[in-house]
């Protein structure tokens, strides 16, 4: 298995983008890691729109935005993999590519180190 070196900084900064209400990029304001993260994760939902991805989006939405409050069992992201993949239908492995497809462009307009 390939090494996901921004895995778990995507995936929080997806739920942070949820705890926060999901505002626009006219509503992120100020400058730091929180702003920017913010905003690259309204941009990375915008361009996968335009790219009519819109099963990325929905992924995302039934597995990050979930509880964002709450923090993250063991077995949570699989269970929610899952549920997500059983209502489409989808195979799981499916919507784990798409989820990876969302944090992948995140770390690019987020100008994050992928490789090693």
């Amino acid at each position: 298995m390939k090494k996901d070196l921004i895995r778990d900084y995507a995936t929080e900064a997806f739920r942070l983008y949820a705890r926060m209400g999901c505002p626009s990029l006219r509503e992120i304001g100020g400058e730091g890691a929180t702003a920017a993260d913010l905003r690259a994760v309204s941009e990375v939902l915008r361009i996968l729109a335009l790219q009519g991805k819109e099963e990325v989006i929905a992924a995302v939405r039934a597995v990050y935005f979930v509880a964002p409050r709450q923090e993250i069992e063991r077995g949570s992201i699989s269970a929610r993999v899952e549920a997500f993949a059983v209502g489409l239908p989808a195979a799981p492995s499916t919507v784990y590519r798409w989820l990876r497809t969302a944090r992948d462009l995140f770390g690019k307009v987020r100008g994050l180190r992928q490789k090693r």
